[in-house]
């Protein structure tokens, strides 16, 4: 099924957080990265938007606010930047596929895995958080209904312009 693109309504903003907040980010991870795990110092990590501020209108347009701190996790420089705008699970698909890019692309890897250097163990990631029980499954499951719900109207919109 493609994936159906949503018209901006209008631009988020990405509202700066106090210090207490940022520790209070920090903290649900245990100074983890809540994708990966990796144990990072405060001062490098990210706060990463569960549900990114890309989509924050849709969030917005149901009385929510995307910058909310259910919405936010740490996250390590690398997987935040990966990550960018996707939702968790267009992640997890992204990085279930970086076998077969390096396979695809990569001589050093092909090589690395023939010399049994690399042993590859194809599986669909469990993110740290998930691990951890850390509860943001409730603002997704919210926002899954939210966005189907705006995609509905728009698309209805757009039939009738």
């Amino acid at each position: 099924m493609p994936e159906m693109r949503i018209r901006r309504e209008r631009k988020v903003k990405r509202k700066p957080l106090s210090i207490a907040q940022r520790k209070a980010v920090y903290s649900k991870c245990n100074g983890r990265c809540a994708y990966c795990g990796t144990p990072i110092e405060y001062k490098q990590m990210q706060v990463d938007h569960v549900v990114p501020i890309e989509l924050g209108h849709i969030v917005m347009a149901e009385g929510g606010d995307p910058n909310n701190l259910k919405n936010c996790l740490p996250a390590c420089r690398s997987c935040n930047y990966i990550k960018s705008s996707m939702m968790p699970e267009k992640f997890r698909r992204y990085i279930s596929g970086l076998i077969e890019s390096l396979a695809r692309d990569s001589v050093t890897y092909r090589n690395a895995v023939r010399f049994g250097m690399v042993e590859e163990k194809p599986h669909t990631p469990q993110f740290y958080f998930e691990k951890l029980g850390v509860k943001t499954a409730g603002y997704l499951s919210d926002f899954d209904e939210m966005y189907r719900k705006n995609v509905v109207r728009l698309e209805k919109e757009e039939e009738a312009e």
